[in-house]
């Protein structure tokens, strides 16, 4: 084991990850949240390569880095990333007093594509690989209903803090990124032209972050790196599709997820996640 290996073990510790992210959260203006496979690593190189552009900052995925000792709004990531399979709610580890005062940007995907796309993360990226099919995934306790229950969980805090809480959806950058690129920059009271905006949306193309996955652009940062070069479904970057849930979900499935989605907060009505 070498000693990248031993640091991710200590760190994600949960003990030593709570006092590292309370060491350095008061230095945080704003967080980025979501659930794993929800365009996470997308909309971080959005705003990486947006900032690199306008303010001359060399590129890197943690945000933070890039944000630091600078007049620009320090931004973070979700510290609780390593540990959603146990996650059952904002008040885990004390999670929510840490959010408390901070820009947030929640950012949410159709839990159907979020299911089929963290089936893959488990069974190709993962050293414990799940071993079940994808029809026996989604119906495991830690896939669905921890989704389910982290979006609720959050909405009630969209409901309590309208002025502090973006939602933006996958679906919406997917579609328009310049609109959802300015939306989430006004939040976090950021300026960035239109046209470095656009050079961030073109460098940040679906073909050209898999081509950076592949060519290890971003070497030692296991976040945007191919397990196997020779296997599409192993990249961090898979396929990048809205509703490509389609192409791999059985109408049972389908039936299932749609009855447990009814449970989803009245805050995602209108993103017709349950059709």
């Amino acid at each position: 084991m070498n000693f990248k290996n031993i640091r991710k073990i200590v760190l994600t510790t949960p003990m030593v990850e709570r006092v590292y992210h309370r060491l350095i959260n008061p230095f945080i203006d704003a967080y980025i949240i979501s659930f794993p496979k929800s365009g996470r690593t997308w909309i971080r190189m959005l705003l990486a390569q947006a900032i690199s552009q306008e303010y001359g900052k060399k590129l890197n995925l943690d945000l933070y880095k890039m944000t630091w000792e600078s007049d620009i709004p320090n931004i973070k990531t979700d510290p609780r990333t390593g540990n959603y399979a146990q996650f059952r709610g904002i008040n885990f580890l004390g999670v929510k007093k840490m959010f408390k005062h901070k820009k947030i940007i929640f950012l949410v995907r159709n839990p159907k594509d979020v299911l089929v796309s963290y089936y893959y993360e488990w069974t190709k990226r993962r050293d414990l690989q799940y071993r079940g099919t994808l029809s026996a995934f989604i119906r495991e306790d830690f896939t669905l209903p921890t989704i389910i229950n982290f979006m609720n969980s959050w909405a009630k805090e969209l409901e309590k803090r309208p002025q502090d809480v973006l939602l933006i959806t996958y679906e919406n950058l997917h579609n328009d990124p310049l609109k959802e690129l300015q939306k989430t920059l006004k939040h976090l009271v950021i300026s960035i032209s239109d046209d470095n905006l656009r050079k961030a949306i073109a460098l940040c193309s679906f073909e050209n972050m898999q081509k950076m996955e592949k060519n290890n652009i971003f070497a030692g940062d296991h976040r945007l790196q191919a397990i196997n070069i020779n296997d599409s479904d192993s990249f961090k970057m898979r396929k990048g599709k809205v509703d490509g849930y389609k192409e791999e979900l059985s109408t049972g499935d389908l039936i299932y997820i749609n009855g447990k989605l009814n449970t989803l907060n009245n805050v995602f009505n209108g993103l017709n996640y349950c059709k």
